[in-house]
């Protein structure tokens, strides 16, 4: 769809056509004739035009724009079926703001037999009036939302989703079958159990199959939610498909808050699994692990505070003499609630949170340069999927830095350090050891 505007004074008068998914164009527009008055919608539903004539909106109401904007987008992932809903309703709405609640609830409205539309259920979706908008593609009510990318195709995914609309997201990401691919699950309802699956990538099978589980409706309960959260905590699933094995079986499970033999003590209660063997049980022992990365600083060289900031980068032998230094900055800023699990405390993820008991980082000096070496205990060995998400995890708490405005501020993971500002775990960094060491071997040969 494009948007036409118009912008007069007295020295010039013009008319715009802009597609509303350029946004860089749109945006351009917008700073440069913010009192531009919207003419209509061109390309588009005939309805939407009634709902903007007269209303005197101009370029400056982002408001309107990303209203205009986000109906563009949700036409894009209308099966015709939706597109055929849509264009009915749309002469019933008065404001773009209920044409946006219309175009997200769909699912709500079906044919009658003489052709007209009929509500059939409340809408799942409101809006919001701080103007807040869902992704785009939602248009019906779901259990599962994930994100799936492939090459230059990205879109949202809400599952459980019909045949026909299956049929039609596949065919605009221009792939045949969902087999083998993956995608990010973001959230699902309930919300609760959200924390209690494993983090990583799902297979989009896997997530369908996690969609329909939780269509049931005893999950709607809060007791049944917080007995299958007990039942994951105490399974510790590796992947999705073992989460999916859990909840199905939670009819066997019963949570009480009596303490009887066989069962387990949980945060929701104790937990019986009825003779049920858990598929990965914690470890009563504590196994310390170790993740490393790279160390770059700021450091105040000058006689007044800031009078002359040096950046040390990466291998600059000038970290090491801050060895001692970083280590009591790191000590100066640990919280009274950091005290006995230090980064462990700030995990979302309920899984690893229950196996994962304490996270300490430190510094240490390898191979001639000083080296971010953060101390993981856990009980039991880490997984390397566990490990993939500890990494993941650090790398969002280490952006930050120790000693802002400081004479030292120092980072173990930033974004400006390079293309290879990584974090290791211990057989990592011990490949990444040799493979400096050879190639220093190689230099001295030269």
């Amino acid at each position: 769809m494009r948007l036409q505007f118009h912008h007069d004074t007295q020295v010039e008068s013009l008319i715009v056509r802009c597609p509303l998914e350029d946004y860089q164009a749109l945006y351009a527009y917008q700073r440069k004739y913010p009192k531009a008055e919207i003419d209509a919608i061109l390309d588009g539903w005939d309805d939407l035009n009634r709902l903007i004539a007269g209303k005197s909106f101009h370029l400056e109401d982002r408001n309107t724009i990303n209203l205009l904007r986000f109906l563009n987008g949700q036409a894009r992932y209308l099966t015709e079926r939706e597109q055929k809903k849509f264009e009915r309703l749309l002469p019933t709405v008065h404001t773009l703001e209920e044409a946006v609640e219309g175009i997200c609830n769909l699912d709500c409205f079906q044919f009658c037999a003489d052709g007209s539309l009929e509500k059939r259920k409340a809408f799942s979706y409101r809006y919001q009036s701080n103007g807040s908008l869902p992704p785009i593609g939602r248009t019906a009510e779901h259990t599962v939302k994930a994100f799936f990318r492939k090459k230059e195709e990205a879109c949202w995914l809400f599952f459980p989703m019909t045949e026909e609309k299956e049929t039609h997201i596949k065919k605009l990401l221009g792939i045949s079958d969902w087999a083998g691919e993956w995608a990010e699950l973001v959230s699902l309802e309930p919300a609760l159990l959200g924390a209690y699956l494993p983090n990583a990538g799902h297979s989009i099978e896997t997530i369908k199959q996690l969609a329909d589980i939780l269509q049931q409706p005893e999950l709607k309960q809060v007791k049944v939610q917080e007995c299958c959260a007990a039942a994951l905590l105490v399974q510790q699933p590796q992947n999705l498909k073992e989460a999916c094995r859990v909840l199905e079986r939670k009819d066997q499970y019963t949570l009480s808050q009596e303490q009887v033999p066989g069962c387990v003590q949980t945060k929701f209660g104790y937990l019986n699994l009825n003779g049920e063997a858990p598929l990965h049980p914690l470890e009563t022992e504590l196994v310390t692990s170790w993740i490393y990365g790279r160390v770059c600083a700021e450091y105040d060289s000058g006689r007044f505070h800031g009078d002359d900031m040096v950046f040390l980068c990466w291998g600059d032998p000038a970290l090491m003499q801050f060895e001692d230094e970083i280590r009591e900055q790191i000590a100066k800023e640990v919280l009274p609630e950091e005290r006995g699990r230090g980064l462990a405390h700030y995990l979302h993820n309920e899984l690893l949170k229950e196996k994962v008991y304490q996270i300490s980082p430190d510094v240490a000096i390898e191979n001639g340069a000083l080296w971010s070496k953060t101390k993981v205990e856990s009980f039991g060995p880490l997984s390397i999927v566990e490990q993939e998400a500890i990494k993941a995890y650090l790398q969002g708490q280490f952006s930050d830095g120790w000693g802002e405005g400081e004479r030292l501020f120092v980072h173990f993971y930033a974004s400006e350090m390079d293309e290879e500002n990584l974090l290791y775990t211990e057989e990592e960094f011990e490949q990444r050891l040799e493979q400096q060491l050879e190639q220093q071997e190689v230099e001295l040969r030269l």
